[in-house]
């Protein structure tokens, strides 16, 4: 079986409500808001299983929203520390990536009781890259 990847995102992206707070942290960050979509190709996905890779500091809360295609994608974004930056991995759950067509990342902000309004969670994501396979 052969792997091919696509990378998603490199720069720091900044989900939450409040601009700036990472000004210290990531200097780079791109303030995204509470939500994002990034779009991206997987050419030749062969259905199966596939995995998403990323690194993430700040994560408080467990209600943050994470979805390729509408599908949650269980294992991210998980808590992480404020400080330093931890690598996650999560499975892309079988027949979720679409090889003939763009694919939607999804992620949103949520409060720490899981309120899409308020004061939401500001985390950081970077380098997000999901690995597939083209052939079983």
């Amino acid at each position: 079986m052969s792997t091919q990847f696509a990378v998603i995102c490199v720069t720091p992206q900044h989900f939450g409500n409040s601009e700036g707070r990472f000004a210290k942290e990531a200097a780079e960050t791109e303030f995204t808001g509470s939500t994002m979509t990034y779009s991206f190709d997987s050419p030749r996905a062969d259905g199966g299983p596939a995995v998403l890779m990323f690194e993430a500091c700040g994560v408080d809360s467990r209600y943050n929203v994470m979805t390729i295609n509408g599908k949650d994608i269980s294992g991210g974004p998980r808590r992480a520390t404020e400080v330093e930056w931890q690598g996650h991995i999560a499975v892309i759950p079988e027949g979720t990536l679409k090889p003939d067509g763009p694919n939607s990342l999804y992620v949103e902000s949520r409060s720490l009781s899981g309120e899409s309004e308020g004061n939401l969670d500001d985390f950081l994501l970077a380098n997000m890259v999901v690995m597939y396979g083209t052939g079983r």
